[in-house]
């Protein structure tokens, strides 16, 4: 089962504070309840996301992915999280307490979990008009670009030295990640622009913990 899974999974890996996988998306029917239904149709799409700790985390910086419904979590590393809180991420509360769950909202460097993903399809994930991404989507997406802001803030600000940086405090916006999450949707040539900025600092990040 899926579940087995994920609890084997953080059997062998005692670092790992919480693990997703992939997941097939299907629709539902337009008039079943979306607590009892069976997919009206075969999976339209598999959602992969990144697998390693290292992917993950830096992947956080940009946009939630770990999907929810397939994540097994330790409850001891949930809680020294400060679990979840509907602020000052409304409909994104999952996508916060990953972030704290990494560190990426912690002033102290190194001092954060590993979250990975499996490679494998562990969950069929229904999609229909009474998910909180379709009745909230607005809302969520403001959500989200707000705390992977706040994320990407907090990994400058361990940027050593400061006058070395790329990117400054002020190029770092809500619309700016806003842009770098949905480029087709973004506000103002200058998102963009600051967006790919932040793109290429993360990737610097990235390759730098790596080695």
């Amino acid at each position: 089962s899926s579940c087995r899974g994920g609890v084997m999974y953080l059997e062998h890996h005692p670092a790992v504070a919480a693990v997703g996988s992939a997941v097939a998306l299907a629709n539902l029917s337009p008039d079943a309840h979306p607590d009892r239904a069976e997919p009206s149709a075969p999976p339209r799409r598999i959602a992969t996301q990144p697998v390693t700790a290292r992917l993950v985390r830096y992947r956080l910086a940009l946009s939630c992915c770990l999907i929810h419904p397939t994540v097994l979590m330790r409850r001891t590393a949930v809680l020294e999280a400060g679990n979840y809180s509907p602020f000052p991420a409304p409909h994104a509360e999952d996508y916060s307490l990953w972030l704290r769950m990494a560190g990426l909202c912690d002033p102290t460097p190194g001092s954060h979990a590993q979250l990975c993903n499996l490679p494998d399809v562990l969950v069929t994930l229904g999609k229909h008009d009474r998910n909180v991404s379709r009745q909230h989507a607005t809302v969520q997406a403001e959500s989200t670009a707000s705390a992977a802001r706040d994320a990407v803030l907090s990994l400058l600000n361990r940027q050593k030295p400061p006058r070395s940086r790329s990117v400054l405090p002020a190029d770092v916006t809500s619309d700016a990640l806003w842009a770098l999450q949905r480029p087709h949707q973004a506000r103002a040539p200058g998102d963009l622009h600051r967006a790919i900025k932040i793109l290429l600092l993360l990737k610097k990040l990235t390759a730098t913990e790596g080695r």
